[in-house]
């Protein structure tokens, strides 16, 4: 079902996904088969943003599992926001961004979009050099790779070769190296 939610949602940009995207898009989703998430509340509904996205999959999880888990998500006003004050405080060449509790990824969404805007770079090496992230859920890291691929697929149909998001428990010290 996410593969539809994610292919309407490039219909309706009109943007038609090469072998390359929908590929790694089917590794990225093939990977959640495992997980234990909620898709119900996504269906049938129309996105305007890949960060708009990103926010509806924070609820994929139950109400205990947030709790249990301490997962607790930024709003999407509170994002836009900070990558504004984090780029303009931070004024570097080539940056280096680390979100420790990524979620879905909508900071590094809004990251990446400044930069863009800002450093007029290239989506795809914003996304494979620049951008990195960390949690402890397994279901975070695979959405938020999964949301970064789609926004460097809408801005110019690109596929990064590599997502640094990494699933590390830090109590555990184990971690999940990226694909």
């Amino acid at each position: 079902m996410l593969r539809q939610i994610l292919l309407k949602y490039l219909e309706r940009k009109n943007i038609t996904p090469n072998d390359k995207f929908l590929k790694k898009m089917n590794q990225i989703i093939d990977s959640l088969i495992d997980c234990d998430i909620n898709i119900n509340g996504m269906i049938g509904k129309e996105y305007d943003t890949v960060e708009e996205m990103a926010y509806s999959l924070n609820n994929l999880f139950s109400s205990d599992c947030k709790k249990r888990n301490g997962v607790y998500f930024t709003p999407l006003t509170t994002t836009k926001l900070m990558a504004e004050q984090v780029l303009l405080e931070n004024n570097i060449r080539r940056p280096f961004i680390l979100d420790p509790a990524v979620g879905s990824g909508i900071l590094l969404i809004r990251l990446a979009r400044e930069l863009i805007k800002k450093k007029d770079l290239n989506i795809k090496i914003i996304i494979e050099k620049y951008l990195y992230g960390i949690d402890k859920l397994k279901e975070n890291v695979e959405v938020c790779k999964l949301m970064l691929l789609l926004l460097a697929f809408e801005i110019n149909q690109s596929v990064p070769d590599r997502i640094n998001i990494l699933c590390i428990d830090r109590k555990s010290g184990s971690a999940g190296m990226p694909r």
